[in-house]
Protein backbone atom coordinates (compact mmCIF):
# COMPACT_ATOMS: atom_id res chain seq x y z
CA UNK A 1 0.00 0.00 0.00
CA UNK A 2 0.86 3.59 -0.61
CA UNK A 3 1.05 6.62 1.52
CA UNK A 4 -1.57 8.53 1.27
CA UNK A 5 -0.77 12.15 -0.16
CA UNK A 6 -3.83 14.77 1.35
CA UNK A 7 -3.88 17.31 4.40
CA UNK A 8 -6.84 18.21 6.05
CA UNK A 9 -5.24 22.21 6.34
CA UNK A 10 -3.78 22.28 2.84
CA UNK A 11 -5.22 19.38 0.50
CA UNK A 12 -3.14 18.93 -2.46
CA UNK A 13 -2.92 20.33 -5.61
CA UNK A 14 -2.37 18.09 -8.63
CA UNK A 15 -1.51 18.60 -12.51
CA UNK A 16 -1.55 15.41 -14.33
CA UNK A 17 0.57 15.14 -17.52
CA UNK A 18 0.61 12.37 -20.32
CA UNK A 19 3.19 11.64 -22.31
CA UNK A 20 2.35 11.26 -26.32
CA UNK A 21 1.18 7.46 -27.23
CA UNK A 22 3.36 7.95 -30.67
CA UNK A 23 6.61 8.12 -28.42
CA UNK A 24 6.51 4.61 -26.93
CA UNK A 25 6.97 1.18 -27.95
CA UNK A 26 4.17 -0.90 -29.22
CA UNK A 27 5.42 -4.10 -29.02
CA UNK A 28 8.70 -5.34 -26.83
CA UNK A 29 10.69 -8.77 -27.38
CA UNK A 30 12.95 -10.27 -25.23
CA UNK A 31 15.75 -12.73 -26.13
CA UNK A 32 17.01 -14.89 -23.95
CA UNK A 33 19.09 -18.68 -23.06
CA UNK A 34 16.65 -21.45 -23.45
CA UNK A 35 17.06 -24.42 -21.61
CA UNK A 36 14.13 -26.17 -23.55
CA UNK A 37 15.52 -25.14 -27.22
CA UNK A 38 18.82 -26.52 -25.94
CA UNK A 39 20.31 -23.26 -24.39
CA UNK A 40 19.55 -21.40 -27.50
CA UNK A 41 18.14 -18.38 -28.49
CA UNK A 42 14.83 -17.77 -27.73
CA UNK A 43 12.50 -14.94 -27.56
CA UNK A 44 9.34 -13.67 -26.39
CA UNK A 45 6.67 -10.61 -27.21
CA UNK A 46 4.38 -8.54 -26.14
CA UNK A 47 2.19 -5.71 -27.91
CA UNK A 48 -0.57 -3.42 -27.42
CA UNK A 49 -3.27 -2.52 -29.49
CA UNK A 50 -2.63 1.35 -30.30
CA UNK A 51 -1.68 3.32 -33.52
CA UNK A 52 1.90 3.49 -32.41
CA UNK A 53 4.29 1.27 -34.71
CA UNK A 54 7.68 1.98 -32.42
CA UNK A 55 8.98 -2.05 -31.37
CA UNK A 56 11.92 -2.64 -28.74
CA UNK A 57 13.95 -5.02 -27.81
CA UNK A 58 15.45 -6.66 -24.74
CA UNK A 59 18.72 -8.80 -24.73
CA UNK A 60 18.82 -10.50 -21.23
CA UNK A 61 21.96 -12.51 -20.71
CA UNK A 62 20.69 -15.27 -18.60
CA UNK A 63 19.10 -18.54 -18.94
CA UNK A 64 15.38 -18.11 -17.91
CA UNK A 65 11.93 -20.52 -19.50
CA UNK A 66 9.73 -18.89 -21.84
CA UNK A 67 7.18 -17.58 -18.80
CA UNK A 68 9.64 -16.11 -16.91
CA UNK A 69 10.46 -14.41 -20.07
CA UNK A 70 7.26 -13.64 -21.21
CA UNK A 71 6.44 -12.41 -17.87
CA UNK A 72 9.42 -9.60 -18.05
CA UNK A 73 8.88 -8.52 -21.46
CA UNK A 74 4.65 -8.07 -20.76
CA UNK A 75 5.52 -6.55 -17.02
CA UNK A 76 8.32 -3.97 -19.20
CA UNK A 77 5.83 -2.90 -21.69
CA UNK A 78 2.95 -2.44 -18.80
CA UNK A 79 5.33 -0.34 -16.97
CA UNK A 80 6.56 2.12 -19.88
CA UNK A 81 2.23 2.34 -20.75
CA UNK A 82 1.68 3.11 -17.20
CA UNK A 83 4.72 5.38 -16.73
CA UNK A 84 3.74 7.54 -19.18
CA UNK A 85 1.40 9.10 -16.89
CA UNK A 86 3.19 11.94 -14.66
CA UNK A 87 1.95 13.86 -11.65
CA UNK A 88 2.98 16.98 -10.40
CA UNK A 89 2.04 17.21 -7.01
CA UNK A 90 2.49 20.49 -4.43
CA UNK A 91 1.88 19.84 -0.52
CA UNK A 92 2.62 21.44 2.44
CA UNK A 93 5.94 20.93 3.94
CA UNK A 94 4.50 18.84 6.68
CA UNK A 95 5.03 16.06 3.80
CA UNK A 96 8.86 16.38 4.03
CA UNK A 97 8.86 12.75 4.55
CA UNK A 98 7.75 11.83 1.79
CA UNK A 99 11.16 10.89 0.09
CA UNK A 100 12.08 10.03 -3.76
CA UNK A 101 10.90 6.26 -4.25
CA UNK A 102 8.74 6.33 -2.06
CA UNK A 103 4.50 4.83 -3.06
CA UNK A 104 1.53 6.91 -2.38
CA UNK A 105 -1.72 6.90 -3.56
CA UNK A 106 -3.55 10.28 -5.22
CA UNK A 107 -6.53 11.14 -3.73
CA UNK A 108 -9.39 10.93 -6.97
CA UNK A 109 -6.43 9.00 -8.93
CA UNK A 110 -6.75 5.07 -9.18
CA UNK A 111 -3.56 2.86 -9.08
CA UNK A 112 -0.55 3.28 -7.57
CA UNK A 113 2.15 6.01 -7.40
CA UNK A 114 6.48 6.58 -7.40
CA UNK A 115 7.41 9.55 -6.46
CA UNK A 116 10.68 10.58 -8.75
CA UNK A 117 11.85 13.78 -7.59
CA UNK A 118 10.86 16.32 -4.97
CA UNK A 119 11.38 20.10 -4.45
CA UNK A 120 11.07 22.28 -1.46
CA UNK A 121 10.63 25.88 -2.01
CA UNK A 122 8.91 28.50 -0.09
CA UNK A 123 7.44 26.21 3.06
CA UNK A 124 6.20 24.61 -0.13
CA UNK A 125 6.86 20.84 -1.12
CA UNK A 126 6.20 19.66 -4.55
CA UNK A 127 6.83 16.35 -5.98
CA UNK A 128 7.10 14.34 -9.26
CA UNK A 129 5.13 10.95 -9.23
CA UNK A 130 5.24 8.18 -11.80
CA UNK A 131 2.04 5.75 -12.20
CA UNK A 132 2.59 2.21 -12.06
CA UNK A 133 1.15 -0.61 -14.16
CA UNK A 134 -1.05 -2.37 -11.86
CA UNK A 135 -0.47 -6.08 -11.44
CA UNK A 136 -2.38 -9.81 -10.64
CA UNK A 137 -3.43 -9.84 -14.24
CA UNK A 138 -3.54 -13.29 -16.13
CA UNK A 139 -0.49 -13.70 -18.56
CA UNK A 140 -1.01 -15.63 -21.76
CA UNK A 141 0.49 -18.60 -21.87
CA UNK A 142 4.17 -19.06 -23.52
CA UNK A 143 5.77 -21.03 -25.06
CA UNK A 144 9.45 -21.90 -25.92
CA UNK A 145 8.86 -23.14 -29.29
CA UNK A 146 11.54 -25.83 -30.87
CA UNK A 147 14.79 -25.72 -31.46
CA UNK A 148 17.14 -26.36 -35.10
CA UNK A 149 19.05 -29.46 -33.62
CA UNK A 150 21.93 -30.03 -35.26
CA UNK A 151 23.82 -33.52 -35.69
CA UNK A 152 26.93 -34.26 -34.41
CA UNK A 153 29.03 -35.82 -37.73
CA UNK A 154 32.79 -36.05 -37.80
CA UNK A 155 34.22 -32.89 -39.63
CA UNK A 156 36.59 -34.95 -41.64
CA UNK A 157 40.00 -33.74 -43.03
CA UNK A 158 40.12 -30.77 -45.96
CA UNK A 159 40.82 -31.34 -49.11
CA UNK A 160 42.38 -28.57 -51.30
CA UNK A 161 41.72 -27.19 -55.00
CA UNK A 162 44.63 -24.75 -56.49
CA UNK A 163 42.80 -23.24 -59.83
CA UNK A 164 44.60 -20.93 -62.16
CA UNK A 165 41.48 -19.60 -64.72
CA UNK A 166 40.86 -17.79 -67.02
CA UNK A 167 39.20 -14.61 -66.24
CA UNK A 168 35.66 -15.18 -65.41
CA UNK A 169 34.21 -11.94 -65.04
CA UNK A 170 33.44 -8.84 -67.68
CA UNK A 171 36.58 -7.23 -65.77
CA UNK A 172 39.84 -7.23 -67.25
CA UNK A 173 42.18 -8.72 -64.66
CA UNK A 174 45.03 -6.56 -63.59
CA UNK A 175 47.00 -9.15 -61.25
CA UNK A 176 48.26 -12.65 -60.72
CA UNK A 177 45.26 -14.32 -58.40
CA UNK A 178 45.48 -17.78 -57.52
CA UNK A 179 42.30 -19.34 -56.58
CA UNK A 180 41.79 -21.85 -53.75
CA UNK A 181 38.60 -23.96 -53.45
CA UNK A 182 38.57 -25.97 -50.20
CA UNK A 183 35.92 -28.69 -48.83
CA UNK A 184 36.29 -31.63 -46.71
CA UNK A 185 35.35 -35.70 -46.93
CA UNK A 186 32.19 -35.07 -44.53
CA UNK A 187 29.37 -32.91 -44.94
CA UNK A 188 30.01 -31.29 -41.19
CA UNK A 189 33.34 -29.78 -42.68
CA UNK A 190 32.87 -25.82 -42.62
CA UNK A 191 36.14 -24.31 -42.89
CA UNK A 192 40.14 -24.65 -42.54
CA UNK A 193 43.13 -21.96 -42.16
CA UNK A 194 45.34 -21.01 -44.87
CA UNK A 195 49.01 -20.57 -45.84
CA UNK A 196 51.22 -19.89 -48.88
CA UNK A 197 54.45 -20.64 -49.46
CA UNK A 198 56.08 -19.19 -52.47
CA UNK A 199 59.59 -20.77 -51.75
CA UNK A 200 59.15 -24.29 -52.06
CA UNK A 201 57.90 -24.89 -48.57
CA UNK A 202 60.60 -23.56 -47.51
CA UNK A 203 58.46 -20.58 -45.31
CA UNK A 204 55.30 -19.90 -44.81
CA UNK A 205 52.64 -17.23 -44.36
CA UNK A 206 48.86 -17.18 -43.02
CA UNK A 207 46.22 -16.02 -45.81
CA UNK A 208 43.08 -16.31 -43.53
CA UNK A 209 40.64 -18.80 -44.01
CA UNK A 210 38.83 -21.12 -46.70
CA UNK A 211 35.53 -19.87 -48.32
CA UNK A 212 32.34 -21.76 -47.89
CA UNK A 213 32.92 -25.10 -48.43
CA UNK A 214 33.23 -25.75 -52.51
CA UNK A 215 31.36 -28.75 -54.45
CA UNK A 216 34.74 -30.70 -55.55
CA UNK A 217 34.78 -34.40 -57.03
CA UNK A 218 36.68 -36.47 -59.46
CA UNK A 219 35.89 -37.94 -62.80
CA UNK A 220 34.90 -41.60 -62.41
CA UNK A 221 34.77 -41.86 -66.11
CA UNK A 222 36.66 -40.52 -68.84
CA UNK A 223 35.81 -37.83 -70.94
CA UNK A 224 36.49 -38.04 -74.43
CA UNK A 225 37.40 -35.63 -76.58
CA UNK A 226 34.80 -32.97 -78.01
CA UNK A 227 34.23 -29.90 -80.41
CA UNK A 228 34.41 -26.82 -79.17
CA UNK A 229 32.23 -25.20 -81.83
CA UNK A 230 28.53 -27.01 -80.76
CA UNK A 231 27.30 -28.74 -77.80
CA UNK A 232 28.82 -31.95 -77.62
CA UNK A 233 25.94 -34.62 -77.97
CA UNK A 234 27.69 -37.47 -77.74
CA UNK A 235 30.38 -37.20 -74.74
CA UNK A 236 28.97 -37.62 -71.25
CA UNK A 237 31.57 -37.61 -67.61
CA UNK A 238 30.44 -39.35 -64.20
CA UNK A 239 31.30 -37.21 -61.49
CA UNK A 240 32.15 -38.58 -57.80
CA UNK A 241 31.78 -36.14 -55.13
CA UNK A 242 33.36 -35.62 -52.17
CA UNK A 243 31.01 -36.48 -49.84
CA UNK A 244 27.68 -37.24 -49.55
CA UNK A 245 26.51 -33.15 -48.86
CA UNK A 246 27.41 -32.71 -52.28
CA UNK A 247 24.75 -32.31 -55.24
CA UNK A 248 24.88 -31.12 -58.90
CA UNK A 249 21.81 -30.27 -60.83
CA UNK A 250 21.27 -29.35 -64.52
CA UNK A 251 20.20 -25.80 -65.70
CA UNK A 252 18.66 -24.73 -68.96
CA UNK A 253 20.71 -21.31 -68.63
CA UNK A 254 23.73 -23.15 -70.23
CA UNK A 255 23.08 -21.60 -73.46
CA UNK A 256 22.49 -18.14 -72.55
CA UNK A 257 25.21 -17.84 -69.95
CA UNK A 258 28.85 -17.96 -69.99
CA UNK A 259 29.27 -18.69 -66.18
CA UNK A 260 25.95 -21.08 -65.54
CA UNK A 261 26.78 -24.20 -64.36
CA UNK A 262 30.38 -23.95 -65.35
CA UNK A 263 32.61 -26.77 -63.84
CA UNK A 264 36.69 -27.27 -64.30
CA UNK A 265 37.26 -31.04 -65.29
CA UNK A 266 41.35 -31.63 -65.40
CA UNK A 267 42.27 -27.97 -67.15
CA UNK A 268 39.00 -27.79 -69.03
CA UNK A 269 35.90 -25.44 -68.44
CA UNK A 270 33.00 -26.77 -69.14
CA UNK A 271 29.42 -26.08 -68.99
CA UNK A 272 26.47 -28.60 -67.90
CA UNK A 273 22.98 -28.97 -69.15
CA UNK A 274 22.12 -32.20 -67.07
CA UNK A 275 23.06 -33.44 -63.87
CA UNK A 276 21.77 -37.24 -63.57
CA UNK A 277 22.70 -39.09 -60.06
CA UNK A 278 23.30 -42.58 -60.77
CA UNK A 279 24.60 -43.75 -57.62
CA UNK A 280 25.81 -42.65 -54.56
CA UNK A 281 27.97 -39.05 -54.79
CA UNK A 282 27.85 -39.98 -58.30
CA UNK A 283 26.20 -37.65 -60.79
CA UNK A 284 26.51 -38.02 -64.93
CA UNK A 285 26.98 -34.53 -66.61
CA UNK A 286 25.40 -33.63 -70.20
CA UNK A 287 24.63 -31.29 -72.58
CA UNK A 288 28.69 -30.33 -72.29
CA UNK A 289 29.68 -27.07 -73.65
CA UNK A 290 34.08 -27.88 -74.12
CA UNK A 291 36.61 -25.49 -73.75
CA UNK A 292 35.35 -23.09 -72.31
CA UNK A 293 37.36 -19.38 -71.94
CA UNK A 294 40.41 -20.63 -73.92
CA UNK A 295 40.47 -24.41 -72.62
CA UNK A 296 40.38 -25.90 -75.74
CA UNK A 297 43.60 -26.87 -75.57
CA UNK A 298 42.37 -29.43 -72.31
CA UNK A 299 39.68 -30.99 -74.30
CA UNK A 300 41.80 -34.43 -75.20
CA UNK A 301 44.10 -36.17 -72.60
CA UNK A 302 41.32 -36.58 -69.85
CA UNK A 303 41.34 -39.45 -67.62
CA UNK A 304 40.08 -41.00 -63.89
CA UNK A 305 40.76 -39.28 -61.47
CA UNK A 306 40.29 -35.69 -63.13
CA UNK A 307 39.71 -33.02 -60.26
CA UNK A 308 36.15 -31.45 -60.54
CA UNK A 309 35.41 -28.15 -59.20
CA UNK A 310 32.08 -26.37 -60.22
CA UNK A 311 33.19 -22.47 -60.70
CA UNK A 312 31.15 -20.89 -58.18
CA UNK A 313 32.44 -17.15 -56.69
CA UNK A 314 31.39 -17.63 -53.55
CA UNK A 315 33.12 -20.68 -52.76
CA UNK A 316 36.46 -19.54 -54.36
CA UNK A 317 39.07 -17.75 -52.22
CA UNK A 318 40.76 -15.31 -54.64
CA UNK A 319 44.64 -14.99 -53.06
CA UNK A 320 46.95 -11.74 -55.34
CA UNK A 321 50.30 -13.34 -56.03
CA UNK A 322 53.55 -11.28 -57.54
CA UNK A 323 54.24 -11.07 -60.87
CA UNK A 324 57.24 -12.95 -59.58
CA UNK A 325 55.01 -15.94 -58.76
CA UNK A 326 54.45 -16.72 -62.54
CA UNK A 327 56.14 -19.58 -63.78
CA UNK A 328 56.92 -20.69 -60.34
CA UNK A 329 55.13 -23.69 -58.20
CA UNK A 330 52.88 -22.40 -55.43
CA UNK A 331 52.23 -24.67 -52.22
CA UNK A 332 48.95 -24.20 -50.36
CA UNK A 333 48.35 -25.72 -46.45
CA UNK A 334 45.31 -25.90 -44.77
CA UNK A 335 44.15 -26.74 -41.09
CA UNK A 336 41.01 -27.29 -40.36
CA UNK A 337 39.39 -29.13 -36.93
CA UNK A 338 39.00 -32.50 -38.69
CA UNK A 339 42.41 -32.27 -39.74
CA UNK A 340 45.21 -34.84 -38.41
CA UNK A 341 47.98 -33.44 -40.63
CA UNK A 342 47.87 -30.21 -42.99
CA UNK A 343 46.28 -31.02 -46.11
CA UNK A 344 48.86 -29.41 -49.21
CA UNK A 345 48.23 -28.96 -52.62
CA UNK A 346 50.89 -27.60 -55.44
CA UNK A 347 50.46 -25.74 -58.42
CA UNK A 348 52.61 -24.64 -61.31
CA UNK A 349 51.52 -21.17 -61.59
CA UNK A 350 50.82 -19.78 -64.88
CA UNK A 351 48.50 -16.59 -64.41
CA UNK A 352 46.17 -17.37 -67.31
CA UNK A 353 43.96 -14.44 -66.44
CA UNK A 354 46.74 -12.34 -67.44
CA UNK A 355 47.40 -14.26 -70.85
CA UNK A 356 45.11 -13.72 -73.83
CA UNK A 357 43.84 -17.22 -75.64
CA UNK A 358 45.91 -18.50 -78.42
CA UNK A 359 45.29 -17.33 -81.66
CA UNK A 360 42.51 -19.65 -83.68
CA UNK A 361 41.70 -19.87 -87.51
CA UNK A 362 45.01 -20.66 -88.51
CA UNK A 363 45.36 -20.61 -92.30
CA UNK A 364 48.22 -20.69 -94.28
CA UNK A 365 49.02 -20.24 -98.35
CA UNK A 366 51.84 -21.68 -100.52
CA UNK A 367 52.71 -18.49 -102.93
CA UNK A 368 54.60 -19.46 -106.20
CA UNK A 369 57.90 -17.87 -104.57
CA UNK A 370 58.08 -20.29 -102.33
CA UNK A 371 56.74 -17.96 -99.54
CA UNK A 372 53.82 -18.90 -97.26
CA UNK A 373 51.49 -16.56 -96.44
CA UNK A 374 50.24 -17.22 -92.93
CA UNK A 375 46.59 -15.45 -91.34
CA UNK A 376 44.76 -16.12 -88.33
CA UNK A 377 42.12 -14.51 -85.82
CA UNK A 378 43.06 -13.02 -83.02
CA UNK A 379 41.14 -13.71 -79.57
CA UNK A 380 40.60 -11.25 -76.51
CA UNK A 381 40.61 -11.99 -72.63
CA UNK A 382 37.60 -9.94 -72.75
CA UNK A 383 36.02 -10.79 -75.87
CA UNK A 384 33.80 -13.78 -74.96
CA UNK A 385 30.38 -12.12 -75.88
CA UNK A 386 29.41 -12.84 -79.03
CA UNK A 387 28.75 -9.30 -80.80
CA UNK A 388 27.74 -8.67 -84.26
CA UNK A 389 30.42 -6.99 -86.97
CA UNK A 390 32.36 -6.43 -83.72
CA UNK A 391 35.65 -7.16 -82.90
CA UNK A 392 36.29 -8.45 -79.93
CA UNK A 393 38.31 -5.70 -78.20
CA UNK A 394 42.44 -5.79 -77.96
CA UNK A 395 42.48 -5.79 -74.21
CA UNK A 396 46.03 -5.35 -74.49
CA UNK A 397 48.53 -2.50 -74.54
CA UNK A 398 49.09 -3.33 -78.16
CA UNK A 399 48.76 -6.41 -80.79
CA UNK A 400 52.30 -8.22 -80.70
CA UNK A 401 52.81 -12.19 -81.61
CA UNK A 402 55.66 -14.05 -82.00
CA UNK A 403 55.67 -17.04 -84.08
CA UNK A 404 58.41 -19.84 -83.94
CA UNK A 405 58.58 -22.16 -87.54
CA UNK A 406 60.56 -25.20 -87.31
CA UNK A 407 61.26 -28.34 -89.17
CA UNK A 408 62.31 -31.76 -88.01
CA UNK A 409 66.40 -31.79 -87.33
CA UNK A 410 66.10 -27.77 -88.39
CA UNK A 411 67.00 -24.55 -86.99
CA UNK A 412 63.67 -22.67 -85.86
CA UNK A 413 63.21 -19.16 -87.05
CA UNK A 414 61.50 -16.53 -84.20
CA UNK A 415 59.18 -13.92 -85.97
CA UNK A 416 57.15 -11.00 -84.81
CA UNK A 417 53.92 -10.07 -86.30
CA UNK A 418 51.79 -6.64 -85.15
CA UNK A 419 48.85 -7.95 -86.76
CA UNK A 420 46.41 -10.88 -87.11
CA UNK A 421 48.86 -11.94 -90.79
CA UNK A 422 52.50 -12.47 -91.61
CA UNK A 423 55.06 -13.79 -94.69
CA UNK A 424 57.21 -16.26 -94.04
CA UNK A 425 59.70 -15.65 -96.73
CA UNK A 426 61.26 -17.93 -98.81
CA UNK A 427 64.80 -16.99 -97.04
CA UNK A 428 63.13 -17.55 -94.11
CA UNK A 429 62.45 -21.17 -94.47
CA UNK A 430 65.55 -22.18 -95.94
CA UNK A 431 66.99 -20.80 -92.81
CA UNK A 432 65.33 -23.39 -91.00
CA UNK A 433 66.99 -26.37 -92.79
CA UNK A 434 65.48 -29.47 -91.72
CA UNK A 435 63.02 -32.15 -93.75
CA UNK A 436 59.76 -32.29 -93.79
CA UNK A 437 56.87 -30.05 -93.39
CA UNK A 438 56.99 -26.72 -91.60
CA UNK A 439 54.95 -26.51 -88.58
CA UNK A 440 54.62 -22.77 -87.37
CA UNK A 441 53.52 -21.67 -83.46
CA UNK A 442 52.05 -19.00 -82.67
CA UNK A 443 51.59 -17.15 -79.51
CA UNK A 444 50.16 -13.84 -78.91
CA UNK A 445 52.15 -11.64 -76.48
CA UNK A 446 50.00 -9.90 -73.58
CA UNK A 447 50.72 -6.83 -71.37
CA UNK A 448 52.00 -8.83 -68.85
CA UNK A 449 51.90 -12.80 -70.22
CA UNK A 450 51.96 -14.53 -74.15
CA UNK A 451 49.18 -16.98 -74.77
CA UNK A 452 49.71 -20.80 -73.37
CA UNK A 453 49.58 -22.82 -74.84
CA UNK A 454 50.63 -21.59 -78.79
CA UNK A 455 48.53 -22.41 -81.73
CA UNK A 456 50.91 -24.75 -83.79
CA UNK A 457 50.02 -25.80 -87.53
CA UNK A 458 51.83 -28.05 -89.86
CA UNK A 459 52.28 -26.63 -93.86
Amino acid sequence: MGTAVAGQDAPARIAIERQAAGTLNAALTISYYDPALDYQLGSQSARRDVSARRAGTIALPAMIDAATARGIVEARLAREWAGRTIAQIAVPWRHLDLAAGALVTLPGHSGRWRITERRFEAMRLTLTAQRLAGGGGVLPPASAGSGLPQADVPLGPTSLALLDLPSLGDDLAAAPTLLIAAAGVSAGWRRAALSLSLDDGASWQPIGQTARPAIIGQAATVLGPGSTRLRDGVNSVDILLLNDGMALAGSDATAGSATANLALIGDELVQFATAEQVAPRIFRLGGLLRGRRGSEWATVGHAIGDRFVLIDADSLLGWPLPVSAIGRSIRVAATGAGDPAAAEATIMFQARALRPPAPIGLSVTARADGALDVGWTRRSRLGWDWLDAIDAPLAEESERYQLVASRADGQPQTLVATMPALTIEAATLAAIGGDGPVSVAIAQIGTTAASLPPAIFTA
